[in-house]
Parts: C-alpha cells; sequence; structure tokens
C-alpha cells in the first residue's frame, strides 16, 4: 500500500494523504482482492487502484467546497453560494467500470 499511496501523493502533489483517502484505498484493495480471489494484489493492478483513489480524492474535494457565489451584500458583508452539485459516485459503482480489467486477474474459487 506504501507504494500506492505515494504515487497518490505524487500525482496530486499532497505532502501526506488524509485518513479518510488512506481507508478508502484500504478499502479499493480489499474489495478488489475479493472480487478476484486474491491473497495479495497483482501489480498489474497496482495502476486501478491508484486511477480509483484520484477519482475518490476529486469526488471528496469537490463535496467539501462551498459551490458558486450567488450573491454579496456590502453592509454588513454578507456572502451567498449555492449548493455545491456532486454526483454521489460509490465504490462499488467505480470498480464496476473496472470490471474488465478486474476480470483479466479474477481467479476461480474452488470449494
Amino acid at each position: 500500500m506504501d507504494t500506492i499511496y505515494r504515487e497518490v501523493q505524487d500525482i496530486l502533489q499532497l505532502e501526506e494523504l488524509d485518513a479518510r483517502l488512506k481507508f478508502q484505498g484500504k478499502a479499493t484493495v480489499q474489495k478488489i482482492l475479493n472480487y478476484c480471489n486474491q491473497e495479495e494484489l497483482p501489480a498489474g493492478l497496482r495502476p486501478v487502484v491508484v486511477e480509483i483513489m484520484l477519482i475518490l480524492h476529486e469526488q471528496n474535494t469537490l463535496a467539501s467546497g462551498e459551490g458558486e457565489l450567488i450573491s454579496i451584500k456590502e453592509s454588513d458583508t454578507e456572502f451567498r453560494f449555492s449548493a455545491p452539485v456532486t454526483k454521489h459516485i460509490t465504490l462499488d459503482g467505480i470498480l464496476g467500470d473496472y470490471r474488465a480489467q478486474l476480470n483479466r486477474f479474477r481467479r476461480v474459487r474452488s470449494l
């Protein structure tokens, strides 16, 4: 995971990843491992995890924004913002988009 975290940090030019993004990264890896019936993340899926973490970071950033400035009042200074428009993206929904790539690494479960 440290390699993945460093790569995401470098791409986003962050000094440190926040706990939320680290948790989302761990959850992403676990869901991929469960789907693929693997014990360890194959090297070929690391770029997928990085890309998903970038998508989740973008969603987190947009969700914490204030929206667009819609009015300003001069006396006693008042600013009004519209509600930010965000589309809630679930991890399962994102993984669905990568199903073809994940299937290449999927193992058949034996009983």
